[in-house]
């Protein structure tokens, strides 16, 4: 059925649409020189809508984008679906596991706990975990600060044949015996020479803290970061005792894996035909402190909110946390350093990333990240330094859809076209 018009379209109408139209296609907004002036407000989220729109028909984004501006969330949507097979769709209240950026609360829990005079940074490792001093790799002599810092030599557990089939299907009995065994390997360098990724860092720490404080790791998280910034949705995955299974978590979704022999030219993300189940992993055991904390959007804004208010710790502390220890770039796969732009550095588990200034100004941005995978899930976390922007994109498909989307409404926020200055 076609509708009339009540009245004829003047050629200035069909022109100012047509111009509309061009405006909105993503090849046009690679073409044109970025002007300076914000993009109209409605206009902005026209944009972002298309942006999401993209990866969900692509088949290889399900989840939820939370945004937010001078510390107000301006934006919070969600796509697919929690559950396949049920057909339910992801709302804005599902929780969805965040992977690696779980760390980030881990390092804030060591810098609250600094604050607190119960660890020093620069003290080894042994002084806390006592039994770490024997071990032959020599890993109980490192800092807590390399540990940190991801500057400790030691290799990440998760990087290991076979190690979804094999250790993430394991019960041990404590941490430490986890510890031993998955992180005693041999060092890759001297501590403290260079920057290279391992969860066990982070796995660690978690030990620590509940060497510190006498409490689960879960207890401590809930007692000085979700409860007094009423986190409500945010917890961590545990095993109810039963090596088959773990607590009954609400509004959590299933997690998937795409399937396919398509992929897109530009991204190499893939073109998804079908799913697949995430592989079973024991979380609470084999990610723990690294990688087992869910949370909806909601929450996340209520963290960067904390953060750039110094909420949880003087400022000083927060400062380490931002700060990178690394001089020559880190994870160049996926935040490649731009012409003119400082390295990409590391902080505690913060992404410190340069990207190119914006029009009429000579100082590149700096954004701080990371992100997130486990069996099923993806997601990724940036805040735009002195810009006040916060970006939460989370999914239950595994893919790095999230992290191509960060930049695309990171750009598109900041008033140039989505793929100003590359995507990585």
């Amino acid at each position: 059925m076609k509708i009339k018009p009540d009245k004829p379209l003047s050629f200035k109408r069909l022109l100012l649409i047509a111009s509309m139209c061009m405006m909105l296609m993503p090849g046009f907004l690679q073409a044109q020189t970025p002007k300076k002036a914000k993009v109209p407000v409605r206009t902005t989220y026209k944009i972002i809508d298309s942006i999401i729109e993209h990866y969900v028909k692509q088949g290889n984004f399900s989840g939820v984008v939370t945004l937010a501006e001078k510390n107000k969330t301006t934006y919070n949507k969600a796509y697919g679906l929690a559950n396949m097979e049920l057909n339910v769709k992801n709302d804005t209240s599902t929780r969805f596991e965040i992977g690696s950026m779980s760390k980030q609360f881990c390092a804030a829990l060591v810098l609250i706990a600094e604050s607190e005079g119960k660890i020093a940074l620069d003290s080894p490792l042994y002084k806390y975990l006592p039994y770490t001093k024997s071990a032959s790799s020599g890993f109980g002599f490192v800092t807590i600060h390399q540990l940190l810092s991801m500057r400790s030599a030691i290799p990440s557990y998760d990087n290991f044949p076979n190690f979804i089939t094999t250790v993430a299907r394991k019960n041990f009995r404590s941490h430490e015996e986890f510890i031993m065994d998955q992180c005693g390997y041999p060092l890759q360098t001297t501590p403290g020479t260079a920057f290279s990724y391992s969860d066990g860092n982070y796995y660690i720490l978690g030990e620590i803290l509940e060497i510190l404080y006498g409490s689960a790791y879960a207890k401590i998280l809930d007692d000085k970061i979700f409860k007094p910034l009423k986190m409500d949705d945010s917890g961590f995955l545990k095993l109810s005792g039963d090596p088959n299974g773990g607590d009954i978590v609400k509004n959590l979704n299933e997690g998937y894996q795409p399937i396919t022999n398509t992929y897109d030219p530009v991204t190499g993300l893939p073109i998804a035909s079908h799913y697949q189940h995430g592989s079973w992993t024991n979380m609470s055991d084999i990610a723990f402190s690294s990688g087992a904390i869910y949370m909806t959007g909601a929450d996340f804004i209520k963290w960067t909110v904390a953060l750039n208010n110094n909420t949880l710790f003087p400022a000083k502390y927060r400062e380490q946390m931002f700060t990178s220890y690394s001089d020559k770039g880190v994870l160049e796969g996926y935040y490649p350093t731009k012409p003119g732009c400082p390295p990409t550095g590391y902080g505690f588990a913060m992404v410190i990333v340069h990207r190119p200034a914006l029009p009429g100004t000579t100082k590149p941005l700096k954004i701080f990240t990371h992100g997130g995978l486990t069996p099923g899930y993806s997601s990724v976390g940036a805040m735009v330094d002195g810009h006040e922007i916060s970006i939460f994109i989370t999914s239950n498909i595994n893919s790095d859809a999230p992290l191509f989307m960060c930049w695309q409404i990171m750009n598109t926020l900041l008033g140039v076209p989505p793929n100003y200055g590359g995507i990585p």
